[in-house]
């Protein structure tokens, strides 16, 4: 059941190239450049946008919450009553923080042979935007704006929502109710924004290159590629996850319920849900880092996920002559 706005998101993008070619001698020739982009992170007009959360920040109301007994015996990680929850401001609009932009420097040469064959080499730094990605694309989240109510997740396996009433006093529907709630937005529920400062992917590419004229107006070209690529574009991961191992190792234990510790706890009930309305929970559902949240979903560029690509590029042309030309190429 989505509780929805209608957002303006913008970003500018600007982009400087310097660029000129050196005749060192009749035979080499260099060729320099330099580019600079800026990409400016997204904003809102009314900075309604989530920004990245201070996971190191207390929040106080939950100060008298404690882990139950009976998750004690299970789970032994931390347990951090921590996480406060940012808008964007007026001072900082930004989703996330913005850089001073990025720097990708080009470089080539040409040095002739003699008369019929020449040697090319360049190297080039290509940034990719963030745009790119598909969580940019479909827009940056507004929790507390645009809402949406999910089904309570099962206890012991029954459902805690029937059709004949699903959303009841205990279970109502989540309005939108901005930023009334600050700092304890999106308790009890899943939280989804941007790493504070986001990694550029980027691409390093080289290229070396032989040609040589051919009889009947035929060149020949045998070039070596390689891209190599660092960085992940937008990775999304969720770092309250619940140890797998905790359900191999004591299996169908870690399925009873506890009392929960966060029922009726001293704040309002920012998002009405089952952590904040039910009396006994399942002791997986507080196996987690921060055990007032579910998911905490990050938009972020890891290191890691470096690709190599390489190729042989073989290719024959024929200048248009006699009333035919050829381009023929093999990689």
């Amino acid at each position: 059941m989505p509780s929805l706005i209608s957002p303006t998101f913008s970003s500018r993008f600007h982009g400087l190239f310097l660029n000129d070619d050196w005749k060192i001698s009749k035979n080499l020739t260099l060729n320099l450049g330099i580019r600079w982009e800026y990409e400016q992170p997204y904003t809102e007009e009314q900075n309604r946008l989530t920004a990245p959360m201070d996971l190191a920040a207390p929040l106080p109301e939950l100060a008298g919450a404690r882990q139950p007994a009976g998750l004690q015996q299970y789970y032994s990680g931390p347990w951090n009553l921590t996480g406060a929850f940012r808008f964007t401001t007026g001072d900082n609009r930004g989703a996330w923080n913005s850089d001073n932009g990025t720097w990708s420097p080009r470089a080539g040469f040409a040095y002739r042979l003699g008369d019929k064959m020449s040697l090319r080499a360049g190297f080039g730094r290509y940034v990719t935007p963030w745009t790119l990605g598909a969580e940019d694309q479909f827009g940056p989240a507004t929790q507390g704006f645009s809402n949406y109510t999910d089904a309570p997740p099962s206890v012991l396996g029954v459902p805690q929502m029937k059709l004949s009433d699903p959303f009841n006093s205990s279970f109502p529907i989540q309005p939108s109710i901005g930023n009334k709630y600050g700092i304890y937005t999106g308790i009890g529920g899943g939280v989804t924004f941007f790493a504070a400062n986001r990694p550029h992917p980027y691409s390093n590419r080289l290229n070396i290159s032989l040609q040589r004229q051919l009889p009947k107006g035929i060149v020949a070209d045998v070039t070596y590629f390689l891209n190599r690529s660092s960085q992940v574009n937008n990775v999304s991961y969720n770092i309250n996850q619940v140890d797998p191992r905790l359900s191999i190792q004591y299996g169908s234990a870690t399925n009873a319920t506890v009392p929960n510790p966060f029922y009726h706890l001293a704040i309002p009930n920012p998002f009405p849900g089952s952590l904040w309305n039910q009396s006994m929970v399942g002791i997986i559902s507080l196996a987690k880092p921060y055990p007032q949240y579910g998911n905490l979903t990050v938009i972020d560029g890891i290191s890691g996920g470096n690709m190599t690509f390489h190729s042989l590029q073989v290719k024959v042309t024929k200048s248009y002559s006699a009333g035919f030309t050829l381009l023929a190429g093999y990689i």
